[in-house]
């Protein structure tokens, strides 16, 4: 699988700890290797959609830290790290690119 990690995951991966940011270096190479492996607890985020249609998924880092993405052919576009799991209800695009909303 390709990785595509837009300006957004790369903002948020940068504000990651270094132990988190090793972290999520190990989960996105699983994700690479096996999409669906167990450790990601890989899920559809039920609604959501990109600006191009695509399904939004989410996958796990760690027990508080998730990865949002699309899947393009063998593709997977990078959107977001989260502190949280993001629930549709939290979910929101903004400039094209899936965010966080602040509370």
């Amino acid at each position: 699988m390709n990785i595509v990690r837009t300006d957004s995951f790369k903002r948020d991966f940068q504000r990651l700890s270094e132990p988190m940011k090793r972290s999520a270096e190990k989960a996105l190479r699983f994700f690479v290797d096996n999409p669906r492996h167990r450790s990601l607890r890989t899920k559809k985020m039920g609604g959501q959609r990109d600006p191009e249609g695509r399904d939004i998924w989410e996958a796990r880092i760690s027990r508080g830290y998730r990865f949002t993405f699309a899947l393009e052919g063998d593709t997977a576009i990078l959107y977001l790290t989260s502190r949280t799991p993001v629930s549709c209800a939290q979910a929101h695009f903004s400039d094209g690119i899936l965010a966080s909303k602040k509370s």
